[in-house]
């Protein structure tokens, strides 16, 4: 007899969650690392934006924050495997600049209304600013629900960051 999932998990990162509210723009990779679905993305030129690319520590401040890598369907770069798909360099990426996307969560007190933050040790996503200068915020962005067993979770973007 087949089993009945009882829970769901959230979703493949870089799902967009919930499309009524979502605003998406596609930017070039212009950084020298790949960008996977549900990663942050910030501007290169956060006054003259020339693209996005991948968090770097130590250099990305949030005022570069533009929004999170997402799926779109006939868009995403090809892959057998759903989570394996990725943006290389020169790549144009489809950032969620506004709405919900399903996200890597590294925090286990992922609670619905918490702020996001990425750790500048990994560039994991939390939801605790911890000591000063160890993370970066990701400004208007906040978890949606908490966190699954694929240690994923919801987030939403409340307010665009770039035009």
């Amino acid at each position: 007899m087949g089993k009945v999932l009882s829970k769901f998990n959230n979703g493949w990162p870089g799902t967009v969650s919930r499309q009524k509210d979502d605003v998406i723009v596609s930017l070039k990779n212009v950084g020298q690392t790949a960008i996977k679905p549900g990663d942050p993305v910030f501007l290169y030129n956060a006054v003259t934006p020339g693209g996005v690319r991948g968090f770097i520590s130590g250099t990305t401040t949030e005022d570069e924050f533009a929004g999170f890598a997402v799926r779109v369907p006939d868009k995403t770069p090809e892959s057998w495997m759903e989570s394996e798909a990725e943006w290389k360099a020169g790549d144009l990426v489809d950032v969620l600049v506004r709405g919900s996307t399903v996200v890597p969560c590294g925090t286990s007190s992922a609670k619905i209304g918490n702020p996001v933050y990425i750790r500048k040790s990994d560039g994991a996503l939390v939801t605790a600013a911890g000591a000063e200068g160890t993370t970066v915020p990701l400004p208007d962005t906040y978890i949606r629900t908490p966190r699954d067993a694929e240690y994923r979770c919801e987030v939403v973007v409340s307010r665009r960051h770039i035009l």
